[in-house]
């Protein structure tokens, strides 16, 4: 990605899966600091660290903490942001998708708010053009195998866990007795 944050696809990365979630820990890495954070005051290198936390039907949490490295500070600063998402299926190729961002600095800070919204902005329409793509390369083969590398495990685990979930919702429904339902009957033409 060209708009937010820094490289740290050489971080560790932890996968923990629940009954009920799926999280990614990406461990802190050093690495150097965004130009976005820079403008905030943050030192030149700093730590970044992620989790990111599903939830189904389709909720995703990231967290995102940004630590500068400054050992002449007492207190170096740290900068926390907050995206949620929720996604809700259109038809069974397009999805809406809708996302929200808060931080626990410089909220009062109105120029902030509107970088960080063109930047994040910025940022989800990069992933919207990749996804187009990936769902058009689909939609060409559907049979043709999905390949996953080791970063995509929270996603695969969350497309299990709703799949799960689907196959329990349709067992339950074609074993449950159809109740009579007046309003539901056809109306006899006259």
């Amino acid at each position: 990605a060209k708009t937010i944050g820094t490289d740290d696809s050489h971080a560790e990365l932890k996968f923990e899966r629940g009954d009920n979630s799926v999280r990614v820990v990406r461990a802190p890495t050093e690495g150097a600091t965004a130009p976005h954070n820079l403008k905030q005051g943050l030192a030149e290198r700093s730590i970044l660290a992620k989790t990111i936390a599903f939830t189904p039907p389709c909720h995703v949490v990231i967290e995102v903490t940004t630590t500068e490295i400054a050992p002449q500070k007492a207190s170096p600063m740290a900068l926390r942001i907050v995206v949620l998402n929720a996604c809700t299926p259109e038809t069974d190729r397009s999805t809406h998708y809708f996302w929200a961002s808060a931080r626990d600095y410089q909220r009062d800070d109105k120029e902030l708010d509107a970088v960080l919204m063109r930047i994040t902005t910025d940022a989800f329409n990069e992933d919207k053009d990749i996804l187009e793509a990936q769902q058009q390369c689909i939609g060409l083969d559907p049979a043709t195998p999905t390949v996953n590398m080791q970063g995509d495990w929270g996603g695969v685990q969350a497309r299990r866990m709703v799949g799960a979930l689907l196959e329990r919702e349709a067992a339950a429904g074609a074993r449950r007795p159809r109740r009579n339902n007046p309003a539901a009957a056809p109306v006899a033409a006259e």
